[in-house]
């Protein structure tokens, strides 16, 4: 069915919706460079409409306006489009805080959100770091061990931030120290203090183990931290 034939299926009023959404729609696919995917341009609409309709009448959240990009980017971070929220809200000019209030309303709409296959996306972002860098095979065959075996400890975090604690980890079990890890940490978009807040927190604190001062200083202690648990 094409997009005209669709069109016609809708309400008056429903169409002055998606007349409104897609304003907001083409400008955040040109802004983020993505006017070259035809089929997620439609796919938007219809998933925009789906949970539009949904929504409980009357609420704030429900005007495309505030719902639309919300939508947008869900969509996008479904399909493993790396899209920070930190430069998605920027770029649609609204608060933090009012984004994340409707994100937790519509996603409850949007299983797909939480299905989403986020090993994947982490996997890319290293590799893409990796090749920066210029790396091996070998940091390669590391990283992948480490990521296994360091995923039930900190899945509960943002990709990006993953993606940083498992390059860094994986430098310092190869005895990497040609690259500061702060390049790294600038490269995938992170600061070099969250990435030492999850090794202690998530890492050596949830393991109940002490020895853990800062990355560097602590090399010693985390490669042979690596070593066991990859052993096991």
């Amino acid at each position: 069915m094409s997009k005209s034939e669709q069109f016609i299926q809708y309400s008056y009023y429903e169409k002055t919706v998606i007349d409104s959404f897609e304003l907001i729609l083409n400008k955040l696919m040109f802004t983020l460079d993505l006017t070259k995917y035809i089929n997620l341009h439609n796919e938007c609409i219809q998933i925009f409409l789906q949970i539009w309709k949904r929504m409980r009448k009357g609420t704030k959240f429900r005007s495309p306006k505030r719902l639309g990009p919300v939508i947008i980017y869900m969509i996008l971070k479904a399909k493993g489009f790396d899209i920070k929220i930190s430069y998605f809200i920027e770029k649609i000019n609204i608060n933090k805080k009012k984004f994340t209030e409707i994100l937790k309303q519509a996603v409850i709409f949007y299983p797909t959100y939480f299905k989403r296959d986020r090993k994947t996306v982490i996997i890319k972002k290293i590799n893409e770091t990796r090749e920066i860098f210029g790396f091996d095979r070998d940091f390669t065959n590391k990283y992948q061990e480490i990521f296994k075996k360091f995923w039930p400890i900190i899945k509960n975090t943002k990709d990006d931030v993953i993606a940083g604690v498992i390059f860094i980890l994986t430098m310092i079990a190869l005895g990497i120290n040609s690259i500061p890890f702060v390049h790294v940490c600038n490269k995938i978009g992170i600061k070099m203090s969250t990435v030492n807040y999850q090794v202690k927190n998530k890492i050596f604190k949830s393991l109940h183990l002490p020895g853990f001062i800062s990355l560097r200083k602590s090399s010693n202690v985390i490669k042979d931290l690596i070593d066991k648990i990859i052993k096991k």
